[in-house]
């Protein structure tokens, strides 16, 4: 049974609107997203592997998943020693457990004053464009909490 040229076109217009709509959820799915976190943890030698954890713990932000964010970042700071971005992960999770309300004030504020004493005169960290800013917004994130 041979398919009209019109019914093949329909076939093809579907195919490719699935996959249009379909192909982007399956890439922020949570075993492509795990799989591609222990892809960058296995790498990490490699100067691309700290920089795909970081877009992995942002695509949980975007896709509102913050227990999934936390852990990237606390994985992503336990794991990439040398990188450049491991202050900004240490940063994101004193944001994150900001952002959490059942942590308390006071761990927040700790996780924000471990971040500024570790990473206020870290060499790599301070290659960041916004490092400063970083550090800065530690301090407010302190006061706003208002514990000493």
């Amino acid at each position: 049974m041979a398919m009209t040229p019109e019914a093949r076109k329909r076939l093809i217009v579907g195919i490719v609107i699935a996959i249009a709509l379909f192909g982007p959820l399956l890439l922020i799915s949570g075993p492509v997203m795990s799989w591609a976190e222990d892809h960058a943890v296995e790498n990490r030698s490699e100067e691309w592997a700290a920089d795909l954890m970081m877009r992995c713990a942002k695509v949980y932000a975007w896709t509102l998943r913050p227990g999934s964010e936390l852990a990237c970042y606390e994985r992503m700071y336990a794991e990439f020693a040398e990188s450049r971005w491991r202050g900004y992960a240490k940063f994101m999770i004193a944001s994150c457990m900001e952002k959490d309300h059942d942590r308390s004030k006071q761990r927040t504020a700790d996780a924000y004053e471990d971040f500024i004493l570790e990473f206020q005169n870290d060499e790599k960290f301070q290659t960041l464009p916004e490092w400063q800013y970083y550090l800065d917004e530690a301090d407010r994130a302190i006061q706003r909490l208002g514990v000493n």
